[in-house]
C-alpha cells in the first residue's frame, strides 16, 4: 500500500493549483468540513474546547495562520489521522488563495466581522455538542468563504 504523502503532491507537480483546482480542493473541503465540525461536536473534551476558544480570541497578525489552526483542530479533535492529512493536503494546496482572502478580507471589515462570528457559532456549537448545529455553521461558513474566495480574489487572478 503506498503512502498519501500530502505534502509533495503539488510540489512533484513543479505548479502551483490553478483556479480550477482550487475550487475542486474547496469542493472537497465543504464535503469534509461539516462532517469533522459534526464528530468534533461530538468527541471534543475540555481542553480541546479551550484549545478552540484560545485559538477565536488570540489575537494574531497573520490571519491566514489563525484561521488555519482553527480548522485544523476541529480536524484533530476528530482523532482521525487521514483526514488531518487530508485538510493539510488542501490547507497547503490553496495557501496562496487563501492568504490574498484574508489580505482582501483584512480591508473589509465587514466580510472579516460575519467570518469571526461564523467561527464563533461553529465553537458555541462545539462547545455545546451540537453536532447537528457544529455541521450546519460549518456549511455556512464554508459556503461563505468560497464565495468570498470566487468574487474577490479569484476573478482577480
Amino acid at each position: 500500500m503506498c503512502a498519501f504523502d500530502s505534502k509533495n503532491l503539488f510540489a512533484s507537480q513543479l505548479m502551483l493549483p490553478d483556479t480550477k483546482d482550487i475550487r475542486e480542493l474547496f469542493q472537497v473541503r465543504k464535503l469534509l468540513e461539516p462532517g469533522l465540525a459534526e464528530i468534533a461536536a461530538e468527541k471534543r473534551t475540555e481542553e480541546d474546547v479551550v484549545r478552540l476558544e484560545n485559538l477565536l480570541t488570540k489575537e494574531s497578525v497573520n490571519k491566514w495562520e489563525a484561521d488555519y489552526q482553527f480548522h485544523m483542530k476541529i480536524a484533530s479533535i476528530t482523532g482521525n489521522g487521514i483526514v488531518v492529512r487530508l485538510i493539510e493536503f488542501i490547507s497547503a494546496a490553496t495557501r496562496k488563495a487563501m492568504i490574498d482572502v484574508h489580505q482582501h478580507i483584512q480591508t473589509q471589515e465587514s466580510i472579516s466581522n460575519f467570518l469571526n462570528e461564523q467561527h464563533v457559532q461553529i465553537f458555541k456549537s462545539i462547545q455545546s455538542n451540537e453536532s447537528n448545529k457544529a455541521k450546519e455553521n460549518m456549511i455556512l461558513h464554508l459556503d461563505y468563504v468560497e464565495k468570498v474566495l470566487v468574487n474577490n480574489v479569484l476573478i482577480h487572478t
